[in-house]
């Protein structure tokens, strides 16, 4: 258990590209790895303690929180609980009295966060928009942008299982062609591995924790296993990590090859991210953030896409947005355009960051009434696309 933090630091960072730099899904998969450690212990000694409960709440909400989907991947655990304690229930005789004392901590662990999660955003007057945007917005707008994964509810499930055999072809198919990189190759010893020791623990009879861990890995990759699937290999990696120290103390001369063939792999993706970190030069700053902070005062607001331009520089110097929707995407926009045509009118920021011919995930010109009130209302500082940076920096009509 020592390598495991160890394993998925390395392991993150060099299959998945940015995949140490994305939150959401890192949280995740983090919530994941923890949920199904609780898990295992629990299949063991059937124990329900505070601590226990309370980071099972912990991965619960923390998980959906960072990505509602994952309530995919939470549901196959639910679900093998509720049917091991019925068993456990039935076979130890327990009367209604020790039922409450057993699940009372459970039940209060997992309820408690959400009540004071809905009661706050009742305070605050925003419980209709939490609800929007944690689950409407899922299932209304997003699907419109990803083949109408969402609107069905069974579609996920089915996805995240042609998810799981299209990787194994694919990377096997690029090996074949002689088209894989280091890091698809290591992505598929990842992936057959965490398989192959999912068939050892069926081999070994230990069907409970196969099944659970093959089915939340797949759930996990919903959306593929690019970064959006970050929390698929944090499990693949821990079924591997945990299944390679049973292994390695039972016959530890058999783990040395594989070890370092892995190792191979491994170290050449993390020692070309750490070389090309030591060898960083510091850009100097650009045009358009050096002309943002010319135009613009420490501390004040400017309106920005920050698909447009993600640069941290102007937070580091105090210009924050003023836009709610800083990544004017088309899935946001279609929900939010007039929350930001309202933040442009209200807030009247001097300086905006916009260019409306910007392809964004292969669409285009899906802003049209928040263009119409920019071009009304500021102008640009050339009207010509073929000046870069100067296209895209609009300043307020005095």
């Amino acid at each position: 258990m020592f390598f495991l933090p160890v394993a998925e630091s390395i392991f993150i960072s060099s299959i998945v590209a940015q995949g140490f730099q994305i939150l959401s899904d890192g949280l995740q998969g983090l919530c994941m790895v923890a949920i199904l450690l609780e898990f295992i212990e629990y299949y063991k000694d059937k124990g329900l303690g505070w601590l226990r409960c309370i980071i099972i709440s912990c991965c619960i909400w923390g998980s959906i929180g960072a990505a509602f989907i994952s309530v995919y991947s939470l549901i196959w655990i639910a679900i093998t609980v509720f049917l091991l304690e019925i068993m456990y229930l039935k076979e130890n005789k327990i009367r209604a009295i020790e039922v409450f004392k057993r699940y009372y901590k459970l039940l209060l662990s997992v309820t408690v966060p959400m009540i004071i999660a809905v009661v706050y955003f009742k305070l605050n007057h925003s419980l209709r928009l939490a609800y929007e945007q944690f689950y409407k917005f899922n299932r209304e707008v997003y699907p419109q942008y990803t083949d109408g994964l969402g609107k069905n509810l069974l579609a996920p499930i089915i996805e995240s299982y042609k998810n799981f055999f299209s990787i194994i072809a694919d990377k096997i198919n690029a090996v074949i062609v002689a088209e894989a990189t280091n890091v698809a190759i290591l992505q598929l010893v990842i992936i057959v591995t965490a398989t192959a020791f999912i068939f050892l623990m069926i081999y070994k009879k230990r069907y409970i924790e196969a099944f659970i861990y093959f089915m939340v890995m797949c759930c996990s990759a919903t959306r593929g296993y690019s970064f959006h699937g970050l929390a698929a290999w944090y499990i693949a990696i821990m079924i591997i990590v945990i299944n390679f120290e049973f292994t390695l103390m039972e016959n530890r001369k058999a783990v040395y090859p594989v070890a370092g063939i892995v190792s191979v792999f491994v170290l050449s993706t993390y020692v070309n991210i750490v070389a090309d970190n030591l060898l960083f030069q510091q850009k100097s700053i650009s045009g358009v953030d050096e002309k943002i902070i010319a135009l613009t005062d420490e501390g004040e607001g400017i309106l920005i896409d920050a698909y447009c331009n993600d640069s941290l520089y102007l937070c580091y110097k105090n210009r924050y947005p003023v836009n709610r929707a800083v990544y004017m995407l088309p899935w946001y926009m279609d929900w939010y355009e007039q929350d930001t045509i309202d933040d442009l009118l209200n807030k009247r920021p001097r300086v905006a960051v916009y260019n409306e011919n910007i392809e964004t995930w292969g669409y285009m010109y899906y802003s049209n009434a928040f263009f119409n009130e920019l071009n009304e209302k500021y102008r640009r500082l050339s009207n010509n696309p073929e000046d870069g940076w100067m296209y895209c920096v609009w300043l307020r009509n005095s």
